[in-house]
């Protein structure tokens, strides 16, 4: 019962990335990446003067001059998105299944999944600059408005964790039950109820 609740929580964490991942990032063009970082290095204009500010702009100066790197990159992620979404939905099928070694399995790509997203950076995003109750709110508005975001930084970490917890007590669970299906004790266990001659 256990295995295949952790199934289905693999499933719901892996399944719905198929929707994220369905349109490959074909839109985004050096010509297009080049115009979009011009555009916001020049909003970073009207700003504050500031070390912070002038940091950004350089930043994104920079970026407009050469978008290749980042081009790759995002089609190297996107790749490797693609194939992590293909290992946990096979994670969970072989939960499902109660195949051999599934629990090391799940539990690989369960850690890959916060190796590779920086689960940290979206809160750090969600509560770390600020405090203020209207300003987590006005954050949580705008994750709001993109649900495939909020599951992806959100909702499949916590179902993760979840199944990463639930791993331990079904692996303890394993281990008390080789342990009491002792070979000797279940030779021994016939003979003590049979009466002495």
């Amino acid at each position: 019962m256990l295995r295949r609740i952790i199934a289905c929580l693999v499933f719901l964490a892996w399944l719905p990335q198929l929707a994220i991942l369905w349109h490959a990032p074909l839109e985004m063009t050096t010509e297009k990446l080049r115009q979009d970082f011009t555009e916001t290095a020049e909003a970073t204009r009207k700003l504050p003067d500031t070390a912070e500010s002038r940091a950004n702009r350089e930043m994104f100066e920079r970026a407009a001059d050469d978008p290749e790197p980042l081009l790759r990159w995002v089609w190297v992620g996107w790749a490797q998105a693609i194939a992590l979404t293909a290992f946990g939905i096979a994670a969970g099928f072989t939960a499902w299944r109660d195949f051999r070694l599934w629990r090391w399995f799940t539990i690989a790509t369960s850690v890959t999944y916060y190796l590779l997203y920086s689960w940290t950076a979206s809160l750090n995003l969600l509560f770390l600059e600020s405090w203020f109750p209207d300003d987590i709110l006005a954050r949580l508005g705008v994750f709001a408005k993109s649900p495939l975001f909020f599951h992806s930084n959100f909702v499949v970490p916590l179902l993760l964790l979840t199944v990463l917890v639930l791993l331990f007590f079904e692996v303890s669970r394993g281990r008390r039950t080789r342990a009491t299906s002792n070979p000797t004790i279940e030779r021994d266990a016939p003979q003590a109820g049979r009466p002495s001659l």
